[in-house]
């Protein structure tokens, strides 16, 4: 890992609709942890999920009205969704439809997109690439693995940035309890 430092974060996959807006059914949602890998100047954040579970999934739809989401965060889940200063990169939204066609061309089962690390100097000019792994079970098409591809030299800016907000919210603490 970067550094030698311990990480803990996340990675968030959604299917929404046209709206942006959450779909509050089975499959729209998931939430795993990320796992580091270093090698040949990037930095690989990958995450799996289950690929047999009848309740804990991403079902990717085929549907012209849904998009796909993802997001990774550093740290731990943050239910009141207040994490925005540990955000690492955030997928530019792509077309569930486009994916589902993509991934099963020449039953490939990967589609791909990218993702911005808006905490970095020209972070929405210079995407990441994001590779999903898709996986059929029961007739429903599941998002299995999701990994960001970063530059080392990004993920260290990324983590300077990282480091300097950790420190501020902790002085912003400190002048509170004064």
């Amino acid at each position: 890992m970067a550094g030698n430092r311990k990480f803990v974060g996340w990675t968030t996959v959604q299917i929404v609709d046209s709206d942006g807006l959450e779909k509050r059914v089975k499959g729209m949602a998931m939430t795993a942890p990320i796992h580091i890998k270093e090698s040949g100047g990037m930095v690989t954040l990958t995450s799996d999920f289950p690929r047999a579970d009848p309740i804990r999934l991403v079902h990717l739809t085929g549907s012209d009205d849904d998009y796909v989401t993802a997001r990774w965060q550093a740290g731990h889940v943050d239910s009141k969704g207040s994490g925005h200063n540990r955000l690492i990169c955030a997928l530019k939204t792509i077309s569930a439809k486009k994916s589902f066609d993509e991934q099963a061309k020449d039953d490939c089962h990967v589609f791909v997109g990218e993702a911005h690390v808006p905490f970095c100097a020209n972070g929405y000019d210079c995407p990441v690439k994001v590779k999903f792994t898709t996986s059929e079970f029961k007739l429903v098409t599941r998002i299995v693995k999701v990994e960001a591809e970063i530059p080392a030299t990004m993920w260290k800016e990324w983590s300077e940035y990282h480091e300097a907000l950790k420190e501020w919210e902790k002085e912003m603490k400190d002048d509170h309890k004064d």
